[in-house]
């Protein structure tokens, strides 16, 4: 039947128009009597359709077929309609997947480009993550950052680390750090003051997951 199938229909044509301008799942013992049955296979006889439904939308329509009159019960219009369901969730979360990496990407490129240096440590404070700024702050190349400066408060000179540590802690704690000033030793050999905010990072459940420089 491949070769005369129709690839499309209208909104108000056969069982799956029905279903999708009502947004109720339609079961059909018998198509022979409905007179907006679209013969799409000639050896259909019965036919059960369910709406996927996003945001209380009809998106889509799962249509099932028989060559067999009544072949389908109560228990195979809940299997559908589950099937259904699980489509439309499956759906709505490939979206907001796709919104999600969007804004990360958006958000990176806008990190990347800075001029103010940005640093994120995970958990136990080691840098996980340096923007190109950085170079500028300290004189090493980007993978020269992550392998040198293990923890965070290795960005400052020996004499300011316990200030920049307990900065650190108090953020990593869930309290933001403002204004926090010491010394970056340059790669030239150069001391320069540094201000830095920091920021606690929140994963679900209130799960610390580091801090933001």
């Amino acid at each position: 039947h491949a070769d005369s199938l129709e690839t499309s229909i209208d909104i108000d044509q056969g069982i799956v128009g029905r279903v999708a301008r009502s947004g109720r799942t339609v079961r059909v013992d018998d198509v022979s009597r409905e007179s907006d049955y679209l013969n799409w296979w000639a050896d259909t006889k019965s036919e059960v359709a369910a709406p996927v439904r996003i945001g209380g939308v009809v998106e889509a329509v799962l249509n099932v077929e028989s060559d067999a009159v009544g072949a389908f019960g109560e228990a195979d219009v809940i299997v559908l309609e589950t099937a259904a369901n699980q489509l439309a969730i499956a759906i709505e979360n490939a979206r907001l997947f796709g919104r999600v990496k969007e804004s990360e990407e958006e958000y990176r490129s806008l990190v990347e480009s800075a001029p103010i240096a940005v640093l994120q440590l995970d958990p136990s404070g080691r840098v996980a993550y340096a923007n190109p700024a950085v170079t500028d702050l300290t004189g090493f190349d980007h993978a020269s950052v992550l392998t040198r400066f293990l923890h965070g408060d290795e960005l400052a000179a020996p004499e300011d680390r316990p200030r920049l540590r307990d900065a650190l802690e108090q953020a990593a704690a869930g309290r933001a750090q403002r204004g926090i000033e010491f010394r970056a030793t340059h790669a030239d050999g150069r001391t320069r003051w540094v201000a830095a905010e920091m920021q606690p990072l929140v994963g679900d459940g209130g799960v610390g997951k580091g801090v933001l420089i």
